[in-house]
């Protein structure tokens, strides 16, 4: 989706390789690590939705459609962002509860 990109916005990618590599083995090391991300295999659809949630995921395809390499390059970053924006938020949560059970039974 990046080449994509910059084929929209009109950079060359050849000018800018750098930042390729370093995408490049940022999402090498995401893939082997032990960050967990979200699944998707098991959607839920048939639960009841919610009304903002059917607003959001029409306007989300209607923008696909209108602006597929932007959009596209920005869900897939977004989604790449949200494993270790989790990771941290869980470890911050587990020392709480580290420093909340210490409290307890001092």
């Amino acid at each position: 989706t990046i080449v994509l990109l910059y084929h929209k916005l009109g950079f060359n990618v050849e000018s800018h390789p750098i930042i390729i590599l370093v995408m490049l083995y940022v999402l090498a090391f995401l893939m082997v690590s032990n960050i967990k991300y979200n699944s998707f295999k098991k959607p839920e659809l048939s639960k009841k939705m919610n009304f903002h949630v059917l607003v959001t995921a029409i306007l989300i395809l209607i923008s696909i459609a209108a602006q597929p390499s932007i959009v596209l390059f920005l869900l897939s970053f977004l989604y790449v962002l949200s494993g270790p924006v989790s990771a941290v938020f869980r470890l911050k949560k587990t020392r709480q509860e580290v420093t909340k059970t210490r409290n307890v039974d001092t």
